[in-house]
């Protein structure tokens, strides 16, 4: 790269026992990479750590996770903007490494770039066949990509359009036939466990067709023919793998999980949503607690999604639904007849669960999160009609349901839970929110986290952090999440001239971990389900100054467990955060009385025990 000059990316690695090949991947990016992060399995001991330190790398040692979780933990340690992923068997060459400079100066309207990955193999790089294009997703903005797929087939999943860049990536991969051969017998084993886990079967086209179409395509209408002996060989050991992964899926020769008791309850949850946000948080605190209580719980979610790759870290069993309508719907039904109840999370969840319900005729439980009511659709009439049971988070939700014609007998109120986690400290949290903004010292921090949509209202928080900043200088405003207001409050930013003063950090993975840092929690919601993230911000000891939005009362008791103003008032919530801020007695009171309160009433034990008794009392309605 000309000049060798810093470029803002983060290169991101894993790494097991290295040593033999880390070096040359590191050299080949410490040239250009402004920061480079390993992590490194615990139980490493063949001096890869060493190796990667010496070549500027941060390293950091964990417990293997999977390499999804694990990929996406080294990428969650990232402080620039630009993300690259590399594998220590990789490197990147000198022309890719300037057609990365200019991509990341020049990105246009790309959230992330792909180029090809070129392999050797047996002494000769591989230019045909299923090993070449190879299109790799590695670079990408900083918050907008997370790594997804199936392990050990990690995918990295994009919001927003990849451009495609021309220059390969080597890829010294396990060179020698026994390695390779050694690599397809843990690869099926990982695909085998998790399809069983899954709910995954092998069909008749999988082993009888499946291998000999790889076969072909990957010798000739891929040009494998063109590499050799080593082609050839490529095309066979693809086939192979192939038919060995779907015969140990068919004929079970990996472990199973132990099976659970014949009495336990069976409850598929159902979450079709893209987004990790707090109805998917929720959905997997109910389905994990469940699991503890010795209920069978599993869950139906999108694959690729955010909840999937926090499905597989929490280890809770999940069957992976496709992302068309029609298909997910053909899955549903024919899933559904092992569970005894089945539990929808989201409005597209419960519109198909009724659709698969005309076959399968199960209980069927809703949980319904948002304070808006449902449109005067026929076809919503009838599926609110087909649910036994509407579970609303809160009873402002309820209390509209009622208004708004159904039955009470149908309604039940479960609030959302928070799970008593352990915090960081605070000086712990900033050292890791300040450098993701650069924040100033010595400021005290008013924070909220919510997706950037309308029915937060960010406006009024805006404008209320224009009052408070015209009375303090000593205070800036952090907002952590994204969404597609970002433009919209960015141009309002400006007119209130709050450049300097209110930073927008975009996602960051389990942000709620960072609420210590915050001085006070501001919530601006118009319309608000609940609002479960001021239960965390209660537990983290952090006082809240809230409007009345929604189900927000539920939680926020005015100078009880924290301040509450008229949804909209930018005025009474900066006075509410002045407040706050100039008497830290009266915040450390609110936030211990608020804290109290969550411990007490809102515990993710309380949840699930309520959800089970629901069951029950659909259960026995049905018999």
């Amino acid at each position: 790269m000309t000049g060798q000059q810093k470029i803002p990316v983060s290169v991101c690695m894993i790494a097991g026992a290295e040593a033999a090949r880390i070096r040359r991947s590191l050299e080949s990016v410490s040239g250009w990479a402004s920061e480079i992060i390993v992590v490194i399995n615990d139980d490493v001991a063949d001096g890869t750590a060493e190796i990667a330190e010496s070549c500027g790398a941060k390293v950091f040692r964990e417990p293997w996770k999977g390499h999804i979780a694990q990929k996406n933990s080294a990428a969650d340690k990232a402080a620039q903007p630009w993300v690259f992923g590399l594998d220590a068997d990789e490197v990147v060459t000198p022309a890719l490494g300037e057609e990365i400079r200019r991509a990341v100066a020049n990105p246009g309207s790309h959230a992330a770039f792909c180029f090809p990955r070129c392999t050797i193999f047996c002494d000769r790089w591989i230019r045909h066949g299923d090993w070449y294009p190879d299109r790799q997703t590695r670079l990408w903005k900083r918050g907008s990509a997370r790594w997804g797929g199936i392990d050990p087939h990690d995918k990295l999943i994009v919001q927003g359009s990849v451009g495609r860049l021309r220059n390969d990536l080597l890829h010294h991969t396990a060179e020698t036939i026994d390695r390779q051969i050694a690599k397809i017998c843990t690869y099926t084993e990982t695909f085998a466990r998790d399809g069983q886990t899954q709910g995954r079967r092998a069909r008749a086209w999988d082993l009888l067709l499946r291998p000999l179409w790889r076969f072909l395509r990957c010798y000739f209408l891929r040009l494998g023919f063109l590499d050799g002996w080593q082609g050839y060989y490529i095309a066979w050991m693809t086939s192979f793998y192939t038919a060995t992964r779907y015969a140990k899926l068919q004929f079970q020769t990996v472990e199973k999980s132990a099976p659970a008791k014949a009495a336990a309850l069976r409850v598929l949850h159902i979450n079709s949503e893209k987004t990790w946000r707090g109805g998917e948080r929720q959905t997997l605190l109910t389905v994990q607690e469940q699991r503890r209580a010795g209920m069978d719980s599993q869950l139906a979610l999108r694959g690729g999604s955010p909840l999937e790759e926090k499905a597989r870290e929490a280890g809770v069993p999940f069957i992976t639904l496709p992302n068309a309508a029609p298909a997910m719907l053909l899955k549903l039904i024919r899933i559904a007849g092992s569970f005894d109840l089945l539990h929808c999370h989201t409005g597209r969840a419960h519109s198909l669960c009724v659709l698969a319900n005309l076959v399968r005729e199960k209980p069927l439980i809703v949980s319904r999160r948002v304070d808006f009511l449902p449109k005067n659709k026929w076809f919503n009439r009838f599926k609110y009609r087909r649910a036994d049971k509407l579970v609303c988070v809160s009873g402002h939700i309820a209390g509209q349901l009622r208004e708004a014609g159904f039955a009470a007998d149908r309604l039940a109120v479960i609030h959302d839970a928070a799970p008593a986690e352990t915090f960081s400290g605070k000086e712990t949290c900033l050292a890791q929110l300040r450098p993701l903004l650069k924040l100033p010292p010595g400021k005290r921090i008013v924070g909220n986290i919510a997706a950037l949509v309308p029915h937060k209202d960010h406006a009024t928080l805006l404008r209320a952090a224009q009052r408070v900043l015209a009375q303090r200088s000593d205070v800036v405003f952090v907002v952590i999440g994204e969404g597609e207001l970002l433009e919209t409050l960015l141009r309002l930013r400006a007119e209130l001239g709050l450049e300097k003063s209110f930073y927008f950090a975009g996602f960051v993975p389990q942000a709620q971990r960072l609420l210590p840092a915050f001085d006070v929690f501001a919530m601006s919601s118009c319309m608000e389900g609940l609002g479960s993230i001021v239960l965390d911000a209660a537990l983290a000891g952090v006082p809240v100054a809230a409007t009345a939005g929604g189900g927000l009362p539920e939680i926020v008791s005015d100078n009880v467990t924290g301040r509450l103003v008229p949804v909209g008032d930018d005025a009474a919530l900066a006075v509410a955060i002045v407040q706050l801020l100039d008497e830290p007695l009266t915040g450390a009171r609110l936030a211990a009385a608020a804290q109290a309160r969550v411990r007490a009433e809102f515990s993710v034990g309380a949840m699930a025990a309520k959800y089970e008794a629901v069951y029950a009392e659909v259960l026995a309605a049905r018999r």
